[in-house]
């Protein structure tokens, strides 16, 4: 699995966040799933490590879904709807994003309006 180092907003709240290094790609998930969607930022790719997949399961579920939990049972049910059954693997790398930044606003298309002529019918196959 791959490491990675990032920042986590407690709660997403811009006020409180932590570092984290070492962090495996289905942890920044369960962070994720915890904190908020928009929760882990500056995440950077690190070495790859050999850590076995029922092991590092067992690890977030120890963090993420602690028994002694007042909510035990919902992070439990939660984390198992995020990774599927115990004997899926779980992700080894994130998926290949795009900052919101770096992205174009996508191209619309202005479709030709519907001609009378064979003219214009065969000018707007051309252009579509």
């Amino acid at each position: 699995m791959r490491l990675y180092d990032c920042k986590v907003l407690l709660a997403g709240s811009r006020d409180n966040e932590v570092r984290k290094q070492g962090v495996t790609a289905a942890e920044i998930m369960a962070l994720r799933m915890v904190h908020g969607p928009d929760s882990v930022l500056d995440i950077v790719p690190g070495k790859m490590d050999k850590r076995p997949h029922g092991e590092e399961r067992a690890r977030i579920y120890s963090i993420y879904a602690d028994p002694e939990a007042l909510d035990f049972k919902g992070k439990r049910d939660a984390l198992d709807a995020l990774f599927g059954p115990a004997h899926m693997p779980l992700p080894v790398e994130l998926a290949a994003s795009v900052d919101a930044e770096d992205d174009p606003a996508p191209q619309r298309v202005k479709k030709p309006a519907v001609a009378g002529k064979a003219e214009d019918v065969a000018a707007a196959a051309a252009l579509a």
